[in-house]
């Protein structure tokens, strides 16, 4: 069922619609692995703190993901400075994000990410790949 949904319009609008979604794609994929957890955890039944948990920890996510980013690029080793460290990340995200979207398709690779995740991973990925040090 699952094979007629990739095509080159739904990469193209994933692609046009990364820059804008990442945040609210890692804050998804926070509520749908973490919130078991935490409503397990800290005991709490009530929907909006939790979600303001979540809230809270996928904007840090990806807060840190772009000061490593940042560092990352801004203390390259001189042979390394060529490489756009973005791209690098970007091409190993979306394939991991297919993975994990789209298991059935995978069956010898036992993926424990969500497909929140995979969705995640990769507009992430779009994102980066989008992003251009030189630009």
């Amino acid at each position: 069922m699952s094979e007629g949904f990739i095509t080159g319009t739904v990469i193209k609008v994933v692609d046009e619609l990364s820059k804008k979604l990442y945040v609210p794609a890692t804050i998804i994929a926070v509520c749908v692995d973490y919130l078991p957890i935490l409503k397990e955890n800290l005991k709490l039944d009530n929907f909006w703190i939790l979600y303001i948990i979540c809230f809270i920890v996928g904007v840090s996510i990806s807060f840190g993901a772009f000061i490593f980013l940042i560092l990352a690029d801004s203390y390259t080793p001189l042979w390394l400075e060529d490489i756009d460290i973005y791209k690098i990340i970007g091409i190993f995200l979306i394939p991991l994000g297919v993975i994990s979207l789209f298991p059935e398709f995978f069956p010898l690779l036992d993926t424990k990410m969500s497909q929140a995740t995979g969705g995640a991973s990769i507009i992430w990925g779009f994102m980066l790949l989008g992003r251009s040090r030189y630009a």
